[in-house]
């Protein structure tokens, strides 16, 4: 953990460069990078689940201006779940998206008569044309936290309907229920009617029109859909947020610069992850007893040692705040057959307190175990 914490450290404070004609790659030459056809969570089953634990830590910024993490004080942990699902079938006869739209108001409501209507040209009833992605977190304050947090837990849910040919959104939505500030709304951006509705817990709802772009809630799958992560290339996004759509009361739409570094190393997986050996097998990763270090001197944790490919994410516009870094794994995730890529391993980001406008906490997520078997 402490090589993670200090390479986060220098990553997070890194300069990212893009362009808006063209990919330029480490060596300075010009490449594309576009959606790959099939995508990287392709398998038989049509499911794909992640879990990570995380953990936030005390952060704050030294002197000099270098980033500072207190690794003693872990302020909260919890656990991070991404699902992909793809609809094998046409869609309209999907028990799966039945399910999904099921549990979900709204979508019942206004997505799931277009799905069924086949006269609709909106939709496509190909089968395997969509992928919804359902992520959920849960983080709980411990006694290190402010007093006002600890014990509290705060949990977000969120579920995205992506078209597989082009990523572009169906619809996305989201809950949080924040404890320790006591925020609680719903959103969802609905690309079908070009409408975000935005609710909180007090009732209030706020209806803003919206345009067609890629979705805040599905931009680490759009990355990982990239053939460019592992080309060490740079792009930029434009990214509809909907909370931020229904807070400000007007569409919201962020830059988001992406630039990769190909050849890094991710280490200190536990070896106790089944899913290591399951996938990957014990010849496509290093594995390391005891602490020890590389050849070029740098710390290396106990456990498996896997390479990847490191992406920074970072906003554009003025107040950007701080960058987010993913690390995907370079080695195919390999079961029965199946072959899946780009699974990200892990992702570290610092935070600011919105009115002191300074760091105050360091977040990771890391992997504990990977499935695509429901």
């Amino acid at each position: 953990m402490k090589k993670l914490l200090a390479l986060a450290a220098c990553l997070a404070l890194a300069a990212v460069a893009f362009t808006g004609c063209g990919f330029p790659s480490c060596g300075g030459e010009t490449a594309v990078s576009e959606i790959m056809r099939v995508k990287p969570w392709a398998n038989n089953n049509n499911y794909e689940k992640s879990t990570y634990e995380v953990k936030r830590y005390a952060a704050s910024i030294n002197e000099d201006g270098a980033a500072s993490v207190d690794e003693d004080t872990v302020l909260a942990e919890g656990t991070y779940t991404t699902e992909t699902i793809t609809f094998g079938t046409d869609i309209s006869a999907s028990e799966r998206f039945t399910e999904i739209a099921d549990s979900i108001p709204y979508v019942a409501e206004h997505i799931a008569p277009a799905v069924t209507d086949k006269a609709n040209g909106s939709i496509s009833h190909a089968p395997g044309a969509y992928s919804a992605v359902r992520t959920t977190l849960s983080l709980t304050y411990t006694d290190k936290a402010d007093a006002a947090y600890a014990g509290k837990t705060d949990t977000m849910e969120s579920t995205v309907l992506v078209r597989n040919i082009n990523m572009m959104p169906v619809f996305s939505h989201k809950t949080a229920e924040l404890t320790t500030s006591g925020i609680v709304y719903e959103s969802v951006a609905d690309y079908l009617n070009s409408v975000n509705v935005y609710t909180q817990d007090d009732g209030d709802e706020v209806r803003t029109e919206i345009e067609e772009n890629f979705d805040n809630e599905e931009l680490l799958s759009l990355v990982r859909a990239q053939s460019g992560v592992q080309a060490g290339l740079s792009t930029s996004f434009e990214i509809h947020n909907s909370v931020e759509t229904g807070v400000y009361g007007k569409e919201a739409v962020n830059t988001l610069a992406v630039s990769v570094t190909t050849g890094a190393t991710l280490s200190g997986i536990d070896p106790e992850d089944a899913f290591v050996t399951e996938y990957l097998g014990e010849d496509s990763v290093e594995y390391f007893a005891e602490d020890t270090t590389d050849e070029n001197g740098n710390e290396i944790s106990a456990g498996y040692s896997f390479p990847a490919n490191q992406v920074t994410i970072s906003r554009t516009d003025e107040n950007r705040g701080t960058s987010t870094t993913v690390n995907f794994s370079d080695v195919d995730f390999g079961y029965y057959g199946n072959t899946m890529t780009n699974v990200m391993l892990s992702m570290w980001t610092y935070e600011m307190d919105p009115e002191e406008k300074v760091i105050d906490n360091f977040t990771t997520y890391t992997i504990t175990d990977y499935t695509i078997n429901e």
